[in-house]
């Protein structure tokens, strides 16, 4: 479930919200979002970016959600917005990729950790390729991926999105120029430093997560945080999955895939080693069947 909202002093007066899921009459009173955040307490706060900070609330229309109340200093003096701005979107149960690496999660077997990849990939691959004008996040990491209860990816924080024309859509090699250098250094591309921004830099940026799925360790501190996973990868994987980050994070932008590339190599994976993983619990079963007569 998603939406926005506006908050404001007049706690009475109804919040209408535009729902990314087909519902563009939802409509929110003030008043519920404060009483679902217990009026946006400390104790309700399961986060924060750049733009805002992000609180569990329950809203019994819809369950629970996530309200990201966005900072007053990015809201633009020409709009009519007394008190905060608010998006309502859906609640994702098991946080980000990354605190779930970091916290060495069990559930994260080598077959999961491939539909994450998959799943990333998928979701980059629509924001460059569904529509007419196509979008470039910019700030693709393991913090901006979250996981639902049954560890499917979802990309968050559009705070960034670069959107360019059909018309630039058709140059394969497109590119635009900005002075601003936005996104998180460490999963950022050479050339994004020099202010080129183009499809190929999300590109880069998945290679970085690609790696940091792999081995359980992230860019942004040393080696020392984490811990290696290659060991728990069947060997075959590890190669190819590292064979395909390579190939992400090529120097020149122009030499990197396209994420539709990326997409069909990481559900090829996937179906592979669901295939390998049923064989696997056969075999065992069989096993502790045999084992027991």
């Amino acid at each position: 479930m998603g939406g926005i909202c506006s908050c404001r002093k007049n706690e009475e007066q109804l919040l209408r919200a535009e729902s990314y899921l087909g519902n563009p009459n939802l409509e929110i009173q003030a008043e519920d979002i404060k009483m679902a955040t217990n009026n946006f307490s400390a104790e309700n706060r399961i986060g924060a970016g750049a733009f805002g900070e992000v609180y569990q609330a329950d809203l019994h229309s819809f369950g629970v959600v996530a309200v990201k109340r966005i900072k007053q200093k990015f809201l633009h003096t020409g709009l009519v917005v007394d008190g905060h701005f608010c998006m309502v979107m859906e609640f994702m149960i098991n946080g980000s990729l990354r605190s779930r690496l970091q916290a060495k999660d069990e559930n994260l077997n080598y077959l999961v950790r491939l539909r994450i990849c998959r799943g990333i990939a998928n979701g980059i691959n629509y924001l460059h390729s569904a529509f007419r004008t196509y979008l470039v996040h910019r700030d693709i990491k393991s913090d901006n991926v979250l996981l639902s209860e049954d560890y499917t990816p979802k990309i968050c924080d559009f705070g960034l999105v670069k959107i360019f024309s059909s018309k630039r859509n058709n140059n394969v090699n497109s590119a635009a120029m900005t002075e601003n250098i936005c996104g998180t250094q460490a999963y950022l591309p050479p050339e994004a430093f020099d202010g080129i921004i183009s499809r190929r830099l999300d590109v880069y940026s998945y290679g970085t997560v690609l790696l940091e799925i792999i081995s359980g360790k992230s860019p942004l501190f040393s080696n020392k945080e984490g811990i290696p996973y290659l060991a728990n990868w069947p060997k075959d994987y590890t190669k190819e999955l590292m064979k395909l980050a390579n190939w992400c994070l090529r120097h020149k932008y122009e030499d990197r895939p396209y994420m539709k590339e990326v997409s069909r190599e990481t559900i090829q994976a996937v179906q592979i080693a669901s295939e390998v993983w049923q064989l696997i619990k056969y075999c065992v079963i069989n096993d502790l069947l045999l084992s027991s007569n």
